[in-house]
């Protein structure tokens, strides 16, 4: 995968961004993209091109849960859909990466940094996907 990458943490509301370096071992939360009900396709595609062309992407990495439960094999079904989407618009490589628990170490961070999380609600889902980009980027780093 080459650097920088770009991680997405998919969600109906938001969507949480987050980018490594050039080197490939520090991840960043960036500005999530706000969905409502009159984003359309082509302004949700207009987003991602932006922040790829602010940022340099070269790689994407999309965040996928495990499925512990039913309701997570609708979530992974509509990810994938995400995925086949975000794949036929852009011409990008695109992988995925375990970010089980990467909204719930968000919240933890949050919280020992003395913030809520509702005062942090429209920043959560972009530090969810620094989480697992970092965790991503370390791995890879261990096999170098």
């Amino acid at each position: 995968m080459e650097y920088p990458v770009l991680a997405i943490d998919f969600g109906t509301k938001r969507i949480g961004l987050a980018i490594s370096d050039e080197k490939g071992r520090v991840s960043t939360p960036i500005r999530p993209i706000r969905i409502t009900k009159n984003t359309s396709q082509e302004s949700l595609l207009q987003a991602f091109r932006d922040a790829i062309a602010e940022n340099r992407v070269k790689s994407l990495l999309v965040g996928k849960p495990q499925e512990f439960e039913e309701a997570h094999k609708k979530s992974t079904e509509r990810i994938n859909k995400f995925i086949e989407w975000l794949s036929f618009h852009l011409n990008i490589p695109t992988s995925t990466w375990d970010e089980s628990f990467s909204t719930s170490a968000a919240k933890d961070m949050i919280v020992s940094a003395g913030s809520t999380v509702k005062s942090k609600k429209n920043k959560l889902d972009s530090i969810a996907a620094s989480i697992f980009l970092q965790e991503f980027l370390n791995s890879n780093t261990k096999e170098k």
